[in-house]
């Protein structure tokens, strides 16, 4: 994050003099700029820093994506040894709406193949778009279809209706 600050007083702007670096309890950063205010009350500078600090810790909530649905690396010879395969699907998910089904051995994710792909990879693949992600998978009936599945996400501390 980059914070540039300009204060003015009679004579115009003034120079930024030395950028000071703050470790916020919360795990974030922050950046103090301390600049030569002149004759500006020191209380109107504390308070702009406040308002920054405010600022900067409300543009950075964590969120948590949701699809919808779990996999495992299968080691079934009989279906999708060493893919991935579904073995869970939420209902009323996006994983649901985008037509993804229990047993669906996942071929590719965001266009990078699963075989023989550690469980880890895999699912860091899922974070490349915040909006959404395509999988392609294969079943009973289809060789190879490719998917669309959006992301339901929200911030890390909000709690459900179903958690009321």
């Amino acid at each position: 994050m980059i914070i540039i600050l300009f204060l003015y007083n009679k004579s115009g702007a003034t120079k930024i003099k030395e950028k000071k670096h703050l470790s916020l309890p919360f795990g974030k950063n922050l950046y103090v700029i301390d600049v030569n205010i002149g004759r500006m009350k020191r209380i109107k500078y504390t308070f702009l820093l406040f308002a920054l600090a405010i600022t900067s810790v409300a543009q950075s909530v964590s969120q948590s994506c949701d699809l919808g649905f779990t996999f495992e690396i299968s080691n079934n010879p009989n279906w999708g040894q060493n893919e991935p395969v579904i073995i869970g699907v939420t209902p009323g998910s996006p994983a649901e709406r985008a037509g993804l089904s229990i047993n669906d051995i996942i071929l590719e994710v965001n266009g990078n193949g699963t075989y023989l792909k550690p469980r880890q990879t895999i699912m860091s693949w899922f974070g490349m778009d915040d909006q959404s992600m395509t999988i392609s998978i294969r079943n009973l009936t289809t060789t190879f279809k490719t998917l669309t599945v959006s992301k339901h996400c929200r911030n890390q501390n909000a709690i459900s209706e179903a958690q009321l």
